[in-house]
């Protein structure tokens, strides 16, 4: 998917490990460095939503909440059945004090993990 370029799944990698270290500056320019492959990737491709999760993680750290909940229902639009989208959103919302919502994607979140861990379980 790439050529010559950085590796931009390890890109992605890269942002969610400075992001675990708070680490904003790395984060953003390993995502930044991800974004050429998303041009070429189709929407649904977990490059896609892994870059779209990070770069919500990131407005978080940046504390730019409203950026972080448009990145997290832009991958919930990408990927409805995503447990991870749903759980970023709600644990933002809950930072936020808006309990009922967080709670209803909390609910979500664990429901598709429930059914993603009974499909596994069948393979």
């Amino acid at each position: 998917m790439h050529e010559g370029g950085a590796c931009p799944q390890c890109m992605v990698n890269v942002a969610f490990l400075a992001l675990m270290q708070h680490d904003a500056e790395r984060a953003a320019l390993a995502l930044h460095q991800a974004e050429p492959a998303l041009r070429i990737a189709h929407p649904q491709h977990a490059l896609v939503m892994g870059y779209t999760l990070a770069l919500g993680n990131l407005y978080e750290i940046e504390q730019r909440p409203g950026d972080a909940e448009k990145a997290y229902r832009a991958a919930i639009a990408m990927e409805p059945s995503s447990p991870e989208a749903y759980m970023n959103l709600a644990l933002l919302l809950a930072r936020q004090g808006e309990l009922d919502q967080a709670r209803k994607n909390e609910e979500m979140a664990q429901s598709l993990s429930a059914a993603d861990a009974r499909t596994k379980r069948r393979r």
